[in-house]
């Protein structure tokens, strides 16, 4: 809500987060920020992909797999999870 007491728009929205983030110390603070950690912490979490297909409200996968990039050390550990390798210990 704005100060008058109204709905804010997605405008007014996304410079709050600008500021909020600039007070706080926070470079690059923007809406899209937000989905992206959020999509890549989900997924770190076990979350499905599907699942936060649902979420995220897209329509392609194409478009999840944007938000949702892994960082090399989570495929990695995902590697190690699965290795018959390790759990034979080769």
């Amino acid at each position: 809500m704005t100060r008058g007491n109204k709905a804010m728009d997605r405008h007014g929205i996304r410079q709050m987060v600008t500021q909020v983030g600039e007070r706080a110390g926070i470079a690059g603070a923007n809406c899209h920020r937000f989905r992206h950690t959020f999509a890549v912490y989900f997924l770190r979490n076990d979350g499905n992909i599907l699942e936060l297909q649902e979420l995220l409200g897209h329509e392609s996968m194409e478009t999840v797999k944007l938000y949702a990039k892994l960082a090399a050390v989570d495929l990695e550990a995902a590697q190690r999870r699965s290795s018959v390798a390790d759990r034979w210990r080769l």
